[in-house]
C-alpha cells in the first residue's frame, strides 16, 4: 500500500526546500559573483607573477637587458604605486591575512622542488593545448588564404548591380545617379557589355566587349601579366540631369497613389518569365481567391498595368506607392485574360491580376482612339530588349544576335551570347563621329586564340565592330553594328579560361548609347552594404558582392574550426587527467606539511588557495607553452609546404594563423582547467584534520 503520510512529509519537505533556495536567492547570487571576483583577481595576480618572473630571465640576456633595466626603473618611478594601490583593492575582497602573492610564491617553490614531476605534468598540458592550437590556426590560415585569393579589401566594398527580372536588361542614366547619390557610396564605376566581332588578320570572331572606365581595373583587382590598363585616358563622369525617371517601373521613394487605378495609359505586351509558375488572383491582392497557375508559352499576352495589395512586407516590388485614403501599401499588378492550366492539362482562359515582378514587359502599345468600344493599337511598338529563342541551337553560321547580361557568385559580370539562325545581317552601320582611343586590354585566353606572344602585343592589332542593342541605346531599332575601329593591346589580364576585351567606356557612349549593363557601387565601409543593397533592390535591380561568397567561405571554416576544435579538446581533457592526478598525489604525499601548516596558523581557507594556485600556475604555464608549441609547429607546416609551393612557382604559403581572439580564449581555457582540475585536491586539503594529518604515515 502507499503510505499517503510518507508522501506528505516528503511533500512539505521539498516546499520548505523550494523556500528556502527561492528566499535566499539573492543572497547565492551575491555569493556567486563575490566568487567569481575572487578567481579573476587571482588570475590577475598570477599573470603579475609570472610576468615578473619573465623579467626576471630578460634581466640576465644580454642583448635586451639593458632595455629590460630601463623598463623597471621606469616601472618602479611612475606605475609602481598605481600597482599597489590596485593589489591593496584586490587583497580587501579576501577575509583572509596572508596575502595571495606570496600563496603564489610558496605554490611556485612547490612546483620548483618537484620539478621533473611539474615540468612532464606541464609539458602533457601544453602538448594538449599545443593540439588546440596548432588545428584551430590551420583552420584560421586556410580560411584567411582562401578568401585573400578570392577578394581583395576593396572588392569586399563593392556591391555589383545587374538589371532585375522585370527591367529591360540594362540600366539607364538616371538610375546609376540616383545609386550615387545613396549615403556611404563613394563612386559608381558603370559597365557595358556588347558583342564584338574582332578581325585580326582578316580572320573573324565574335567575343565579348566591356566597355569600362579605366578606374575599373583598380576597383576590381585585375592582375596584369603583361602592360596595364588606359591610363592616358580622362577619367569618365556620368553628367547629371534633373530630370528623374522611373527605374523598372519602380520609384525609389514611395509615391501617393489609389489603389486599383491605372499604372500607365497604354496596354502591355507581356510574358511570364521562364520556368516560373505565375499564380494569378482574381483581384489585384495576394489576399483575393487564387484562379491558378499559368506560365510562359509562345507568343505574348496583353493587359493594362494597376496598382495593387503589396505583396508582401517588405518584398522586392512589394512597395512602391501609398494610398492614404485606405492607409495601405500599393504594389503593381498587371490584368489581363491568361490561360489556367488544370491538372488533366486542360486549358481554360480566366481574366486576373499577376504580380509585376513575375513577367517580363516586351511591348508599350499605346492606346491611339477607341471604336465602338474596342481600343485601336498602333503598329509601331516601344520594343525592349529581344526575349531569347531557347530552342535555337548554336551553330557555327548563327549571328549573335543579342546578349544578356548578368552577376555570378562573387560579382563577377558574365555576357552570354544568344545566338539564333536566320537572323538577317544589318544593312545599316551606325558610323563613328569621331575617333575612338584604340587602346584596348585583353584576356590572356584571346591572346591564346589569336595565336599572339605576349611580348609582342605593342607590335600587334585589329579591328573590331560592335553590336548595339535597343536596351543600351534606345533609338536604334532592335539592333546595329558600327563601323570597325583599330585598336592597339595595351596590357593582358590573367584569364586563360574566358576570351574577352575591354576597351574605354567612352568608345561606346560617344555613339549615342546612354544605358548601361551592369554598376559596380565602391562604398565607404563594408558594415553599409546590407543598407545599400535594399536601396538598390527597391530602384527593380539585382545586387551581389564578393562579401556573399566570404560569408559562406567564413561559416563552412567556422563549422569546420568547431570539429578541430572538438577534437582538440579530447586531448586537453586527457592532458587535465594527468594534471589531476600530479595534484592529488602530491596531496597525500604532503598530508603531514598541510597539518604542520594549520597547527603553525595557516587557516582552512588559505591552504585551499595554496593548493589551487599550484593547479593555476601548471594550467597557465601549459597554455603558454601550448600556444608557442602550436605557433612553431605551424610554421615549420608552412616552411614545408612553401618549399613544395615555390618549387612550383606558386610562392610562400601561410597556412597558420592565430588570431588575439584565439591566444586570449587559450590563455583563459588553460587556467579555467587549472582551477577546475585543482578544485577537488584543494577541497580535501581544506577539510583534512589537522591532528590527523600530523598522525598520517
Amino acid at each position: 500500500m502507499i503510505n499517503k503520510e510518507k508522501i506528505i512529509t516528503i511533500t512539505k519537505k521539498t516546499g520548505y526546500i523550494l523556500k528556502d533556495v527561492t528566499l535566499h536567492f539573492p543572497r547565492y547570487s551575491v555569493k556567486a559573483a563575490h566568487t567569481l571576483v575572487i578567481f579573476m583577481s587571482f588570475f590577475l595576480i598570477l599573470q603579475f607573477f609570472m610576468f615578473s618572473l619573465v623579467v626576471e630571465v630578460l634581466k640576465h640576456i644580454p642583448l635586451v637587458s639593458k632595455g629590460v633595466n630601463r623598463a623597471i626603473v621606469f616601472w618602479n618611478r611612475s606605475l609602481k604605486r598605481y600597482y599597489d594601490i590596485f593589489y591593496e583593492k584586490l587583497e580587501s575582497l579576501r577575509p583572509f591575512k596572508i596575502r595571495r602573492k606570496y600563496l603564489v610564491y610558496v605554490a611556485f617553490q612547490n612546483l620548483n622542488i618537484r620539478k621533473s614531476r611539474s615540468i612532464i605534468t606541464i609539458m602533457g598540458m601544453s602538448i594538449g593545448v599545443a593540439i588546440i592550437v596548432y588545428l584551430l590556426s590551420l583552420g584560421y590560415g586556410i580560411e584567411k588564404l582562401v578568401i585573400s585569393q578570392v577578394a581583395s579589401l576593396e572588392e569586399l566594398q563593392m556591391v555589383d548591380v545587374s538589371a532585375g527580372e522585370s527591367s529591360t536588361g540594362s540600366i539607364t542614366k538616371q538610375a546609376v545617379q540616383k545609386m550615387s547619390k545613396l549615403a556611404h557610396v563613394k563612386e559608381v564605376i558603370p559597365l557595358i557589355s556588347v558583342v564584338g566581332r574582332l578581325n585580326y588578320k582578316n580572320a573573324k570572331t565574335d567575343t565579348v566587349v566591356y566597355a569600362v572606365p579605366k578606374n575599373y581595373f583598380k576597383a576590381s583587382a585585375k592582375q596584369f601579366i603583361k602592360g596595364s590598363y588606359f591610363s592616358q585616358l580622362p577619367d569618365y563622369t556620368i553628367s547629371s540631369t534633373r530630370e528623374i525617371a522611373e527605374v523598372a517601373g519602380i520609384s525609389d521613394v514611395i509615391s501617393r497613389k489609389t489603389y486599383d487605378k491605372p499604372v500607365t495609359s497604354y496596354k502591355l505586351s507581356f510574358a511570364p518569365l521562364p520556368q516560373v509558375q505565375v499564380p494569378v488572383f482574381k483581384e489585384c491582392s495576394i489576399k483575393s481567391e487564387l484562379l491558378g497557375f499559368t506560365i510562359r508559352t509562345e507568343g505574348d499576352y496583353q493587359g493594362m498595368e494597376f496598382y495593387g495589395r503589396e505583396y508582401a512586407p517588405f518584398e522586392t516590388f512589394g512597395r512602391v506607392a501609398y494610398d492614404e485614403e485606405r492607409n495601405i501599401f500599393l504594389g503593381q499588378w498587371i490584368k489581363a485574360e491568361l490561360p489556367m492550366y488544370e491538372e488533366d492539362k486542360n486549358i481554360s482562359w480566366k481574366f486576373g491580376c499577376v504580380p509585376r515582378k513575375y513577367v517580363q514587359i516586351t511591348q508599350e502599345l499605346p492606346i491611339i482612339a477607341e471604336v465602338l468600344g474596342e481600343a485601336t493599337e498602333s503598329a509601331t511598338t516601344a520594343s525592349s530588349s529581344a526575349t531569347v529563342d531557347e530552342e535555337n541551337e548554336s551553330t557555327p553560321s548563327a549571328e549573335f544576335a543579342d546578349a544578356k547580361v548578368a552577376s555570378a557568385e562573387g560579382g563577377m559580370e558574365i555576357i552570354y551570347l544568344n545566338p539564333q539562325k536566320n537572323v538577317a545581317k544589318e544593312e545599316k552601320i551606325l558610323e563613328y563621329k569621331q575617333k575612338v582611343s584604340g587602346n584596348a586590354v585583353i584576356s590572356s585566353g584571346l591572346l591564346k586564340l589569336l595565336s599572339i606572344s605576349p611580348d609582342k602585343i605593342k607590335e600587334e592589332s585589329f579591328k573590331i565592330s560592335y553590336i548595339i542593342i535597343k536596351s543600351l541605346m534606345p533609338t536604334v531599332p532592335g539592333r546595329i553594328l558600327t563601323s570597325e575601329q583599330e585598336y592597339k593591346i595595351t596590357g593582358v589580364i590573367d584569364d586563360d579560361e574566358n576570351q574577352y576585351i575591354y576597351v574605354p567606356i567612352q568608345d561606346i557612349t560617344v555613339l549615342g548609347v546612354s544605358n548601361y549593363s551592369q554598376v559596380k557601387l565602391q562604398l565607404d565601409d563594408q558594415k553599409n552594404m546590407s543598407e545599400i543593397r535594399k536601396q538598390v533592390e527597391t530602384l527593380g535591380y539585382k545586387t551581389a558582392s564578393t562579401a556573399d561568397t566570404i560569408a559562406e567561405i567564413e561559416t563552412f571554416f567556422g563549422s569546420l574550426r568547431t570539429v578541430l576544435a572538438f577534437i582538440g579538446f579530447i586531448a586537453l581533457g586527457v592532458a587535465s587527467l594527468g594534471m589531476f592526478n600530479t595534484l592529488t598525489v602530491s596531496l597525500l604525499e604532503r598530508t603531514r606539511e598541510i597539518g604542520g601548516m594549520k597547527t603553525m596558523g595557516m587557516v582552512s581557507g588559505e591552504i585551499q588557495e595554496l593548493f589551487l594556485a599550484e593547479a593555476m600556475i601548471m594550467g597557465f604555464a601549459g597554455g603558454i607553452g601550448g600556444l608557442l608549441f602550436g605557433f612553431i609547429v605551424g610554421k615549420l607546416s608552412s616552411y614545408i609546404v612553401s618549399i613544395i609551393a615555390i618549387s612550383q612557382g606558386v610562392g610562400y604559403l601561410e597556412l597558420t594563423y592565430i588570431p588575439w581572439s584565439l591566444t586570449t580564449f587559450i590563455v583563459v581555457s588553460s587556467f579555467v582547467v587549472g582551477v577546475i582540475t585543482g578544485l577537488y585536491p584543494a577541497y580535501r586539503a581544506k577539510h583534512i584534520s589537522a591532528l590527523n594529518a600530523l598522525r598520517y604515515e
